[in-house]
């Protein structure tokens, strides 16, 4: 388990996007619409750091950024004249979402309570973890000083006494036994003496590696068994003990993908025949020559996102582009099912896949509100599908300062990046086989 972020952390990583006065007012009015469902459905399912975060983020676009945006007066006008046309209820979107303001502040402060409630009992909980540790160790470090007192004990030599001066007091002696022993030459016996000389008049402690005996001794000396007594058994010396935070149901999926500038990307897992169903379903429209777009969406499941529906919403349709309609009827679906909207899909009738400058700004929108979400171009004609991204830096903070419209270059290199895993890419996105996915189509 790792250590959970502060609300502090998480207002600074919230306050962390790229907002631009270039992007028309009404794709923010969208985005922040998105923002809060996605945010209402982290809520609904626990996830209050991710929740609060987004919930911050919302307050930030409105409160400091879209009130100022240069186009606001234009849809202001529009909604006095007439709150039924396009852009009037672009501008009758915002006052609904400037409305639920207060309500989002008041859930803020709750969250707010929940997650330092967390931060600070998982601190405890470390402290108290480090403790037990040094216990723990203290414990095992008193066992193996007893261990190595009885075996120094039990091995003191019983020929070293405090009386014993030196070797010369018994120079006569040893030299008998030594010649019993074989040592018959000069050089032999002073070497023998050499080195008892150089006995310690005090117990040595064992260590745990192999003994080795002097081979000067070995060379002439006939190998005899030791006199000491044999060892204690050793003292079973106590495990240290760990307590673990994580239960078997809290197992975390590891985040292994970072975006350019470092953030963290959960992983996507993708069910492998979801393209080739949403090809079907685009089937009538692929044989007019006509893009279609779909939603994916799902759930958060032990810090990996796993795509769980797809989602085809009302949309207007040309050759080169579709724009959904009726995206409160998607929201309606989204909430109901407790799912977040974690990218789209779309088709490239007549084209190869790629990322076109309209896709590049649609998917902004969706990068904003979730740093991991996808795009999905699907290039039937000539059987490919790619898996895209933008790149954060430099693709995000391009198309946010960007105000073309249209079909338009750009001047950025490396403005998006493939990011379905494979053995040459290192990608977020796993398809994988046997995944099961729910369709839902409004049109």
């Amino acid at each position: 388990m790792s250590l959970p972020r502060s609300t502090k952390e998480l207002a600074q990583d919230a306050s962390n996007y790229d907002y631009s006065s270039h992007t028309p007012f009404q794709m923010w009015v969208i985005t922040s619409s998105r923002m809060l469902h996605h945010a209402h459905s982290y809520a609904v399912q626990k996830y209050y750091e991710e929740a609060y975060k987004l919930y911050v983020r919302f307050l930030n676009l409105m409160l400091t950024h879209l009130y100022s945006h240069p186009e606001i007066g234009i849809y202001k006008n529009a909604f006095s004249v007439d709150k039924t046309s396009k852009d009037g209820k672009v501008y009758g979107d915002y006052l609904r979402l400037k409305a639920k303001i207060p309500e989002i502040m008041k859930e803020c402060e709750n969250f707010k309570a929940i997650i330092n409630e967390k931060h600070e009992a998982y601190l405890k909980h470390l402290s108290e973890r480090e403790l037990e540790a040094k216990r723990a160790a203290q414990q095992q470090q008193e066992q193996r000083q007893r261990q190595w007192d009885l075996q120094s004990s039990s091995t003191k030599p019983q020929s070293v006494s405090p009386s014993f001066k030196s070797p010369s007091d018994n120079d006569q002696k040893l030299l008998k036994s030594l010649r019993e022993l074989g040592f018959n030459d000069k050089n032999s016996f002073n070497n023998a003496t050499a080195n008892i000389q150089t006995l310690p008049t005090y117990p040595v402690i064992p260590s745990y590696t192999e003994h080795r005996p002097d081979e000067r001794f070995m060379y002439d000396l006939p190998t005899a068994k030791p006199s000491a007594p044999e060892l204690p058994p050793k003292e079973k010396l106590d495990e240290p003990k760990t307590i673990d935070f994580t239960s078997q149901d809290e197992l975390q999926h590891k985040t292994t993908n970072f975006t350019e500038g470092g953030s963290p990307m959960r992983t996507i897992f993708l069910p492998s025949s979801l393209q080739s169903t949403f090809l079907k379903l685009a089937k009538k429209n692929t044989s007019r020559k006509l893009e279609t777009c779909g939603m994916l969406c799902g759930k958060l499941s032990r810090n990996a996102y796993f795509v769980t529906h797809l989602i085809i919403p009302d949309q207007d349709c040309t050759p080169n582009t579709c724009t959904t309609k009726n995206e409160d009827k998607v929201f309606g679906v989204v909430d109901s099912l407790g799912i977040f909207v974690l990218g789209w899909i779309h088709t490239h009738p007549t084209q190869s896949c790629f990322m076109s400058s309209v896709d590049l700004h649609t998917h902004h929108s969706y990068q904003v509100m979730l740093n991991e979400a996808i795009a999905i171009v699907c290039a039937p004609k000539f059987d490919q599908m790619g898996i895209y991204r933008l790149t954060d830096p430099p693709g995000i903070p391009t198309i946010a300062n960007c105000n073309k419209k249209g079909f338009h270059p750009h001047d950025e290199k490396n403005i998006y990046v493939q990011c379905g895993h494979s053995s040459q890419t290192k990608g977020h996105v796993i398809i994988r086989d046997g995944l099961p996915f729910d369709v839902q189509d409004l049109r």
